[in-house]
This record gives C-alpha cells, structure tokens and sequence, in this order.
C-alpha cells in the first residue's frame, strides 16, 4: 500500500471518528429537556386539553407532568424513577399514561418502577396522537390553566436542575 493510501485511510478513519463524535454530542444535547421541548401552538395546546379532558384522565388542576409511555420501550422505562424525583422534588403530580394493551400489567409495572406516579391507560393512542408527535416517551409539562406549555419528545433527566426550576417557575406563576 502506498503512502497516500494510508494516509487516506487514516484521514478517513479520523473523519468518521469526528463525525461519530459530533452525532452523539448533539443525541446528548438533544436529551436536555429545556432544548429538546417543542412549545405547541394554541391549537395544538387545546387540541391536547380536549382529548385530555374527553378521556376523563386523572389530570391534576394546576401545574401538572404528563408522561405517555410503555413498559416496552427501554427509553420510558429508564425515565421512570426520574420522573417520581421530579414528582417529590418539584411536588408537582405526575400522570404516566400507559399505552400498552394490558392495564394491569402496566400498571403494576409502574406501582414497581415509580410508585408515587398517577397510572392511566390509553391503548388507543388519543394522547399520543394529538400530540402529532411518533413514539414514546412523549412528556407534556401543563401550567395550572390547563395549557400545555411543553412537549417533549424522547426520554429526559427529568430530575434535572433546569426541569425542576421550570417546573417551579410555573407553579409560581400560578401561585400554586
């Protein structure tokens, strides 16, 4: 092999390696929850509120979490016991609402991974569909109007500082 052939192999090595590390450094990014939220617009928001609502889901008044998963999707799993430190850090009620097609089964799964998160099941998808969003985790954030002011797609560190203090900007917004 001659000397310019290795020399592109190695430069081709180096590129793909910088480019690997660049794809996971914005996967990691996009895990932040503040930058990786989609605010809905007024449509959006009510639209999420109707079915919210229609479905009689145990949805808090106030400032609420609102998580759509499934016992399995490794992603929703994992976010589990981040969402009950938020739930007892922030003292904001979290509604995990199961799509799964056996109730009990997710919810037991849940009273085991996250015992102090509200359980609902939603096996036609309603919520998940009005978010207009494809697979699960799906976390919407309420503010004590009912307005959903946050979507956000994938699993998140919901634990996290910045997550905590929006949280807590919204309940003092509200005055709750």
């Amino acid at each position: 092999m001659k000397i310019w052939q290795k020399a592109m192999i190695i430069f081709g090595v180096g590129v793909a390696i910088g480019i690997g590390v660049k794809w996971t450094g914005e996967r990691v990014m996009s895990q932040l929850p503040i930058e990786a939220a989609i605010s809905p617009d007024a449509t959006q928001s009510e639209r999420l509120q109707s079915v919210l609502g229609a479905a009689d889901f145990p949805v808090s008044d106030g400032v609420a979490v609102i998580n759509i998963w499934a016992t399995w999707c490794a992603p929703c799993v994992e976010e589990l016991p981040s969402l009950e430190r938020l739930s007892k850090t922030a003292d904001v009620p979290v509604l995990a609402i199961s799509i799964d097609s056996d109730a009990k089964a997710a919810e037991a799964f849940l009273r085991d991974a996250a015992p102090s998160l509200r359980f609902a099941h939603d096996p036609s998808m309603s919520v998940l569909r009005a978010t207009a969003l494809k697979g699960v985790p799906v976390t919407l954030v309420q503010d004590a109007h009912g307005r959903i002011r946050m979507m956000v797609p994938g699993a998140t560190q919901w634990d996290d500082q910045q997550v905590v203090a929006y949280v807590k900007n919204l309940q003092a917004e509200s005055g709750s």
